[in-house]
Parts: C-alpha cells; structure tokens; sequence
C-alpha cells in the first residue's frame, strides 16, 4: 500500500476517532480492518428513524378477523427476514393500541419508500392504513438546539 494512502486513512481514522493509539499504519490488516469498520459507520448514518402508523378497522382487527389474525402472527418473523431487503438497520420499537385498532412501529431505515415496500411485503398494507413518518430523538434534538 502506498505510504501516501496510509497515511490519509490514519488521518480519516483519527478524524472520526477510531481508537487507533500506538497504530501502526504500515499494518495492512489493522487499516482494512479499521476501514471497514469506518465504512460500515458511514453507511449506517445514512439511516433514520421513521415511524410507521398502521390503524385497522375493528372488522379486520386480528382479535375478530381470521385472515388478519393470522397475517400478524406472521409479523414478526416476516419483518425480520425482509428488513434487510428492505434498507431497514434495526426494529426499534413496535407498539399497539389495541381499542384504537393502531399499530406504531418505530426503525431505523434509509427511506420511506422501502419502508413501504416492506409494510407491503410483509402483510401490514394488507389489514391496515399505513403512515410513514420521519421522527427525530427528542435528545438529539435538544442538543441541536443548544448549538
């Protein structure tokens, strides 16, 4: 690797602050790895949190309804094969009302399209109005705020 490029991905490094104390960056394997590591950070950042508000009617709620009863049995397991799919880092959260009829789904995903396509995909849109939402954590919010 040529000293001029190990030397600029030290300099990535640090600026991001990867722990990279006494690094050696004429260790090939320590900057892959480094790099990688640093890559994954990026790409993940990209994401964001949504909120997905699912209301049914009280006919296809899955409590009265044979088919919506077992399409949500289903969910879980169907959310986490097709989150991948799907763009979506993580499942943070999936609340419900059950006398408002109201599903609130809380994930870190890339895009409200393939946030659509996986509600699509794994049953939601079939029982339920869907709602996509962007939301922002309250924390960060402050914190911007006092800057």
């Amino acid at each position: 690797m040529d000293c001029g490029i190990r030397m600029t991905l030290g300099h990535i490094l640090m600026i991001y602050k990867f722990n990279i104390d006494n690094a050696d960056f004429t260790d090939e394997i320590f900057l892959e790895k480094k790099v990688k590591h640093l890559i994954k950070h990026l790409s993940n950042s990209l994401y964001m949190l949504f909120g997905i508000f699912a209301v049914h009617n009280p006919d296809l709620c899955p409590l009265n309804n044979i088919k919506s009863k077992k399409i949500f049995l289903e969910l879980q397991n169907k959310m986490k094969v097709n989150s991948r799919k799907f763009n979506i880092l993580k499942i943070i959260a999936f609340y419900m009302s059950v006398l408002e009829h109201e599903w609130i789904i809380i994930l870190d995903a890339k895009n409200a399209h393939d946030i659509e396509q996986f509600c699509i995909a794994v049953g939601i849109s079939s029982t339920s109005t869907v709602k996509i939402v962007p939301i922002n954590d309250f924390r960060k919010v402050v914190k911007r705020l006092q800057h």
